[in-house]
Formats: structure tokens, sequence, C-alpha cells
């Protein structure tokens, strides 16, 4: 996070300068010209900054005598407490406070290494995009009826035609509380041109319907599905020993439609 931050000051840093017709003229020949055996550029921006594109002989020198030159670049420009040194991948940050150089920081982009074991791990997450939902399902009928929020999160075991999830359901039928916990799966058939999947799926829970009354389900699955943003709205139906509707949004950011 410290290297990005890094990055993004050093881009702002020349950018700003670049906004404000790149290089002010003040003595910018004669430092060239002065420090080229170390620097192939030295360039003051309009607003003091010091920028110097560095040889490998600075970037060889030992830091003792790397802080004559820079001090003795600063004092060349009146007003400036900040130059960076650019040197292919490394950047050093100095500053000029109380009449004196201090190196604020310095940092080497060829040090952020992207290992196999990292690639390979950041395919496989990808392969496996997660998701979260919540939904209502409800059904009413003359003598029974209900309305249930349904959270499920789970990922896709592959691409995004096949999932696996773990869902939990609760809410109040008849003055009794109701909630299961389980584990499906779904099948999706993705229409990309009109973004649209409809869906099968099976799964297992367990079922609490009171106090006294549990139960083991196996319910079926049917729906579609509608990408929308970083997800989808659902709408399915759920079978088992009744039906019951089901409407909600299921978020999925990393998933490929």
């Amino acid at each position: 996070m410290k290297r990005i931050v890094l990055f993004i000051f050093t881009f702002v840093i020349i950018q700003t300068g670049i906004a404000q017709n790149n290089d002010a003229d003040v003595n910018k020949d004669a430092l060239s010209a002065k420090f080229g055996n170390y620097f192939e550029a030295v360039n003051v921006q309009e607003n003091g900054t010091i920028i110097c594109w560095a040889k490998g002989s600075f970037d060889s020198l030992k830091m003792e005598n790397k802080e004559l030159i820079i001090t003795d670049i600063f004092s060349k420009i009146n007003n400036s407490s900040l130059l960076l040194v650019i040197y292919e991948e490394k950047e050093e940050l100095w500053t000029f406070v109380n009449a004196k150089v201090i190196l604020s920081d310095q940092w080497n982009f060829s040090d952020i290494a992207i290992t196999k074991s990292s690639v390979r791990e950041l395919e496989r997450f990808n392969k496996h995009p997660w998701f979260i939902g919540l939904s209502l399902n409800g059904m009413i009928e003359e003598d029974n009826s209900y309305f249930l929020a349904i959270f499920r999160g789970g990922f896709f075991l592959y691409k995004n035609c096949w999932d696996l999830a773990m869902s939990g359901t609760g809410g109040i039928s008849d003055g009794d509380i109701m909630f299961d916990i389980g584990v499906n799966s779904r099948v999706y058939y993705p229409i990309k041109k009109i973004k649209l999947s409809p869906y099968i799926g099976v799964g297992i829970s367990y079922n609490v319907l009171s106090l006294d009354e549990h139960s083991w389900d196996f319910p079926i699955y049917a729906g579609l599905n509608w990408y929308l943003g970083p997800g989808s709205i659902d709408l399915g139906i759920q079978a088992w020993k009744n039906f019951s509707v089901t409407l909600g949004y299921t978020f999925s950011p990393r998933l490929r439609r």
C-alpha cells in the first residue's frame, strides 16, 4: 500500500510540472551541465520541485557523497525544499530542512515481486468468484401464509454455470418462529445477449417450524437471474412440501457475465 501511495505521489509531482508548462528555465541548462556526470537531466518545476534523472554513477555513490551532491543542487535553487531522484525502477525523495538535506524516503519498484504461487492463487480466486444474496420468500394460502428472509452465500464451482452455497432462512408464520439452515447448489444457463440466466437447483436443509417440530427438507429450486450492476436480481420458486416464491438480489462483483 505504501508503494502505491508513493507511486501516486511521484506521478502527481511530474504531472503537476507538466500542467505548468513542465520545466522552469531557472538554471536548467547550468544544472544539467554541472551535474552531467551523475544525472541525465536536472529539471526544476515551476512549483519549485527538482526532478533528477540519475545515471548509474549516482546510484553507486555512498550516502555521504550523495548528500554532498544533493546539497549542492539545493544551493543553486532558491525556495526549493523537495527533490526527487529517479533511476530506472529506483526513486529517492530528498528534502532540504534547516540547511540540511534529508533522505525522506526511497523505494524500488522491482521489489514488488509477483511469484508463481501468488499468480496461481489469484487465478484460483478468480475462477471461483464468491457471492452473497438476500431474498424474500413468501407463500400465501387460506390456512397458511408466511414471509421469510433468506440469506445465501457461496462461490462458483465452474465459471458462472454452477455454484455451491450455504443458506439461512428466518421469519414468523402464524405467530411461530421459523428458521432453517442448509446447503444448496444451482446450475445456470447464462444468455449473455439479454443478460438473463435461467437456473435449477437442489438442496438440503434442517428446518425448525416450531419448538416441537423439526424436519429435514430437500427443496428443489428453479428461477431466473437478471444481471444488473455488480450482481443480479433473482426471481424463483422453491418446491418441497409446497411451492413458494422468492425475490431478491445477489451481489457477485467478480463474476464474469
